[in-house]
């Protein structure tokens, strides 16, 4: 899903607290079995994707966010009540990319994995923070003619935890 978000970190010059429209990516992916309504014909035992793609985009697009690690986190919060009935073992993907990220990188952004328990609260397994195309102009060479002109260096990297991936003094 392509969204415009108010997002306080990332491609500005102004003042951190200040918000800028950005446009993200939003990846959901509900881990889920849905077979007994494939054998019932029960529509109500599967997942209508239309609502809760709706739900998310409409929480969304009134709100600020600090970063995509909050956009991520919210998703989920929005995906607890959207799927109340069916929450209890629940898994979630939420990948939220930054397209239009902050100079000398192409993207960057925040994924988790998240298990749901009956309270509707959710345990993050496994988080990770990424930064896609990040260009940096080093010098490579030995010889002295090799180290006149700098070279664009692209890398990708992401930072993954699988062990209380959220900062301690930033709760859920």
């Amino acid at each position: 899903m392509l969204l415009t978000v108010s997002l306080q970190d990332g491609a500005q010059w102004m003042s951190p607290d200040a918000a800028v429209e950005q446009p993200i990516s939003v990846s959901v992916c509900i881990l889920r079995d849905i077979s007994p309504a494939a054998r019932t014909d029960d529509l109500s035992l599967s997942l209508d994707y239309f609502v809760i793609a709706n739900d998310l985009r409409d929480s969304i697009q009134t709100k600020t966010f600090r970063g995509t690690r909050d956009v991520s986190r919210h998703i989920t919060n929005v995906l607890a009540e959207v799927l109340s009935d069916f929450l209890d073992g629940l898994e979630v993907h939420v990948k939220v990319t930054q397209l239009r990220s902050p100079v000398h990188t192409r993207a960057l952004g925040f994924e988790h994995l998240a298990t749901f328990q009956p309270d509707r609260s959710w345990i993050p397994r496994k988080a990770m923070q990424f930064v896609l195309g990040l260009s940096c102009p080093v010098i490579i060479g030995v010889n002295p003619q090799e180290r006149k002109y700098k070279q664009d260096v692209v890398v990708d990297f992401e930072i993954e935890s699988h062990r209380s991936p959220f900062d301690y003094r930033n709760p859920l």
